[in-house]
C-alpha cells in the first residue's frame, strides 16, 4: 500500500485540476482543500470536459427530466385522448364521444337558463380552465 501513496496524491491533484485553481491546492494538504469554496474553483470558460463526460452529463440531465415528466405529468389521465377536439386542427378528427366526456365530466360549466334550455357558462371556463 505504501507503494501507491504517489500514485494516489498524483492522480487526486490531476483530478483537482480539472476544476480547481492550482493555488488551491499547491500550498496546502490535499485533504484540507475546500472543494466547494468558488474562491478556489476555476471559472466555467477555463472548465474542459471532453466528449465523453459532455454526454454522460447531457444524458444524466435528460433522465432526470424525463424522470420529472413521468412522475408530474397526467400522462395516464383520462382527459387526455378526448381532448383534441378542443385543438380546432384536430376537429375533423374527433367524436362526439369526445364533446359528451367534457360535458360529463364538468358539469358545472353548463347551467340552467329559463325554458329549460341549457346553456354554456364561457366566461367561467375562461376563467376556471
Amino acid at each position: 500500500m505504501h507503494l501507491s501513496s504517489p500514485w494516489v496524491r498524483a492522480f487526486t491533484r490531476k483530478l483537482m485540476s480539472k476544476f480547481l485553481k492550482p493555488a488551491a491546492f499547491r500550498t496546502t494538504s490535499l485533504e484540507s482543500v475546500d472543494l466547494q469554496d468558488q474562491e478556489n474553483q476555476l471559472p466555467d470558460t477555463q472548465l474542459g470536459i471532453g466528449l465523453t463526460t459532455k454526454s454522460t452529463l447531457i444524458r444524466l440531465h435528460e433522465a432526470v427530466y424525463t424522470e420529472y415528466a413521468l412522475k408530474k405529468l397526467p400522462l395516464n389521465d383520462p382527459l387526455l385522448p378526448h381532448a383534441e377536439f378542443v385543438d380546432f386542427r384536430q376537429r375533423q378528427n374527433s367524436h362526439v364521444d369526445d364533446v359528451l366526456y367534457f360535458v360529463q365530466r364538468y358539469t358545472f360549466f353548463l347551467l340552467r337558463t329559463q325554458g329549460n334550455r341549457t346553456g354554456f357558462r364561457m366566461s367561467s371556463c375562461s376563467t376556471k380552465c
